[in-house]
């Protein structure tokens, strides 16, 4: 950290002094099976490390699931790095030069084979708080929501759709918010149509943006909700109403329970 004497120095020079972090490296062995994706492997990673166990880290994810991860899948777990205290979240890609020497240094490694990985859902109200989605099917949902930085890419919208075409649409009682984090995805999604196809179903298609996730505009969870949502974080009043009690887990699985009002196992709608 910056200490007392830093900060004078930096008044006095007009420079910063940063310590360089240390690096953790993240094993992503194995294949993903059916029905896990990038959230799954994130969440199930944040649990293992902790909630600050990358404190002021570098955390690079390697091995054959991280290199058959598409860039789309990647920027979820460089985002979520932050969950476990990281700094950066890094990926090693194309040239030497984007890539760890050879006999760079690691304060820790972490191996994690993905072949046998379930979705999962993070409990409130912590992302490491992160159990097999088998341990809380039932659990009631009244609240969904899709987007965010963790969540909001085309491939996630459309996976959503995917499970809610399979499983009827949404439950009566349930309310699906549905954010587009950029123009660009926004676009995207109404040019192919499932943006119109999500509002059909009853979803609340918000502005684009990240309010909602961090509970800066409406819409905000009523009083003492149960919610699931492809955010990052599901802090106590992250979402803007304090007694709502918020789990995190992965497009299909937030979009499968929003077909039943409680918590399913997504790999059972396809």
């Amino acid at each position: 950290g910056i200490g007392s004497a830093d900060l004078a120095a930096a008044f006095l020079t007009g420079k910063v002094w940063l310590r360089v972090p240390e690096s953790f490296r993240i094993v992503l062995g194995g294949e993903l099976p059916p029905g896990v994706g990038a959230k799954d492997v994130a969440l199930e990673v944040i649990r293992t490390v902790g909630s600050d166990g990358a404190a002021y880290k570098a955390v690079e994810f390697v091995g054959s699931v991280a290199e058959s991860l598409p860039a789309d899948e990647r920027f979820v777990l460089s985002n979520m790095s932050a969950e476990m205290g990281a700094k950066a979240g890094v990926f090693p890609e194309g040239e030497a030069e984007t890539r760890s020497d050879p006999d760079a240094p690691f304060e820790r490694e972490v191996r994690l084979d993905c072949s046998d990985l379930v979705p999962r859902v993070a409990l409130p109200h912590l992302p490491s708080n992160g159990v097999s989605v088998t341990q809380v099917v039932g659990t009631p949902v009244d609240w969904v929501f899709l987007g965010t930085c963790t969540g909001g890419r085309a491939h996630d919208f459309r996976e959503a759709l995917r499970v809610l075409d399979a499983g009827g649409g949404i439950a009566s009682g349930v309310t699906v918010v549905v954010t587009p984090p950029s123009p660009r995805v926004r676009a995207l999604l109404e040019e192919d149509g499932t943006l119109g196809r999500l509002e059909a179903h009853g979803a609340l298609i918000t502005e684009t943006g990240c309010g909602p996730c961090c509970g800066t505009s409406d819409p905000v969870p009523p009083p003492n909700a149960q919610v699931l949502s492809t955010a990052n974080r599901n802090f106590r009043a992250r979402m803007g109403e304090a007694s709502a009690a918020i789990h995190l887990a992965s497009p299909a699985t937030c979009a499968a329970a929003a077909t039943a009002g409680c918590i399913l196992d997504p790999r059972e709608m396809v």
